[in-house]
């Protein structure tokens, strides 16, 4: 048998080269593909069908045609574009985009209509003295004595101030210690303001409650009923051997105690 290679399945070879190299060249879309794909096994079907080795038998040539078909579908899903989805983006529900008919008919939301002696006792809640706690010093020397730093965090300054400090052992069984103190000047907005009390600290420096309680007026509103502020602390006494400085809030608990217990040395400065 003649193993030459024949002059038209060299051409045919040759020409599904080209055209292999073609569809790599140009742009690479489903039916274009397709087209090519389909000349390529046009082209290479007759080397196949006729190679000298494979036209001996018939289910050579059957064979070689179907690895032929597999390799240009596995050929075809390489070169397939992949189309990206664009990301969505979320609705944005605005006004703008809502047409302007529509638009129209949406209703404005109602709002509550607020009295004008209702709004003037709001703006006078906000604008009335109020004192916030800043922090709390203990000190030995040259005597036992505890210094509170506070501030107006209102817009009027208060006046009529007066404060009660009370010390007592978390027992609740000492005599408490109590040390009243009252301030001539009034007390600006915004500014740190510092009250010492000086008190007896109990024997052996046990762990203790500190009751530090204020009452003033709004310099604004003279008149008015006396606004009052109680704070409930807590201090440590002696610990391994060391008089302890920090102080903590009592816990909810531990203030209705106090209050059940020191109610009437309170009395005054409970609203």
């Amino acid at each position: 048998m003649d193993k030459s290679p024949k002059p038209l399945s060299l051409w045919s070879f040759l020409a599904s080269l080209a055209a292999g190299l073609i569809m790599y060249l140009l742009p690479r879309t489903p039916p274009y593909i397709i087209v090519s794909l389909v000349v390529i096994f046009g082209l290479l079907f007759h080397p196949i069908w006729y190679f000298w080795w494979i036209e001996e038998a018939l289910y050579r040539r059957l064979s070689a045609l179907v690895l032929m078909v597999i390799c240009l579908c596995l050929l075809g899903y390489i070169v397939w574009p992949v189309t990206e989805r664009p990301a969505e983006k979320p609705e944005q529900a605005t006004v703008q985009e809502i047409p302007s008919a529509v638009a129209k008919k949406i209703p404005e939301p109602i709002r509550p209509t607020i009295p004008n002696e209702e709004k003037k006792k709001q703006t006078q809640t906000t604008e009335k003295p109020y004192f916030g706690l800043l922090g709390t010093e203990l000190k030995t020397t040259p005597r036992d004595q505890i210094t509170f730093q506070v501030k107006n965090m209102g817009n009027h300054a208060a006046i009529n101030l007066s404060n009660r400090v009370i010390m007592i052992d978390q027992q609740l069984q000492i005599e408490p210690t109590v040390f009243d103190w009252s301030e001539g000047n009034e007390i600006p907005p915004d500014i740190p303001h510092f009250f010492t009390a000086y008190l007896q600290l109990p024997p052996i420096e046990v762990p203790a409650y500190v009751i530090f309680a204020i009452r003033y007026q709004d310099k604004e509103a003279s008149l008015t009923k006396p606004m009052c502020q109680i704070w409930y602390l807590k201090w440590a006494g002696t610990e391994n051997g060391i008089l302890s400085t920090n102080f903590t809030h009592a816990s909810i608990v531990e203030r209705d105690n106090i209050l059940n217990h020191l109610r009437d040395k309170l009395k005054d400065y409970l609203k």
